[in-house]
């Protein structure tokens, strides 16, 4: 019964949308953001040893995923 009782729960919940806490960032943020992005894309561009150009695409990524974590693609007009 319990059992029952945690798993209706998880259900629901799963069900549920994600709260809207994500944070949204300004002009400023987003663009260091994006200079971060292609900074590492040129750093990858100039070549290097496979561990090195993995290391510098997970970085590249890393900021991709503050990226979109922030929403900034609504600054994408203003970024270029």
């Amino acid at each position: 019964m319990r059992a029952q009782l945690l798993l209706s729960a998880l259900l629901l919940c799963s069900a549920c949308p994600p709260p809207a806490t994500a944070k949204q960032g300004t002009l400023e943020q987003c663009q260091k953001v994006q200079d971060k992005i292609d900074y590492y894309t040129r750093l990858r561009r100039a070549g290097g040893s496979a561990k090195k150009m993995e290391r510098l695409k997970q970085r590249r990524d890393a900021y991709r995923e503050r990226f979109s974590e922030r929403d900034c693609r609504r600054w994408r007009k203003q970024l270029r």
